[in-house]
């Protein structure tokens, strides 16, 4: 799956500065133009689009005008593949430091992303020894934040899951019976 990747997201000096003058402006541009382009080839109702980072900022600026790392807290955009536009769900302080409204917890939040690609995420996958693992640890869906299309696993292919993934996942589901169950269905 394609994937942008700038460390120069890591604004622990001059955070403000370089968000307004470098960042944000090629993030909205990129990220419009790809919705815009997607949904005029027909292809947004298929595709899934994620934009987030792996952790939040630290709500009080440091002494070099920076943010730091900050786990607590932190936003994702997500559009296509059966997400309702327009949403947004959830709600921090009024610091940012901590979720006040809707907390969303990684394990549904990858509950909710499994769900959108057609999988089920009560669905459990033999580990390296054979032994059952759930793929997301109890994680549920985000209810709120579905409008009605999913991709589906029928519609599952390299562009979807990325090739590095596929095979594992392809592999895995013929091993457990499912991906037989969803093709036939």
């Amino acid at each position: 799956f394609p994937s942008i990747d700038q460390d120069a997201w890591d604004t622990h000096v001059r955070n403000f500065d370089i968000l307004k003058d470098n960042l944000l402006p090629v993030l909205d541009a990129a990220y419009a133009s790809l919705i815009e382009d997607l949904e005029a080839r027909g292809l947004l109702d298929e595709t899934l689009v994620i934009c987030m980072g792996e952790m939040g900022r630290t709500p009080k600026i440091n002494s070099r005008a920076g943010r730091d790392h900050w786990s607590y807290c932190f936003p994702a955009m997500l559009c296509g593949a059966g997400i309702k536009p327009g949403v947004v769900y959830g709600r921090s302080d009024a610091q940012g430091a901590y979720p006040a409204e809707d907390a969303v917890q990684c394990k549904d939040f990858v509950a909710t992303l499994y769900h959108l690609l057609g999988l089920d995420p009560d669905l459990q996958l033999p580990d390296a020894l054979g032994r059952p693992t759930a793929i997301t640890m109890g994680g549920k869906v985000i209810e709120a934040v579905l409008g009605g299309n999913r991709i589906g696993a029928t519609n599952l292919h390299a562009t979807n899951l990325g090739a590095r993934y596929q095979p594992y996942i392809a592999r895995s589901w013929r091993q457990t019976g499912i991906w037989r169950e969803r093709i036939n269905r």
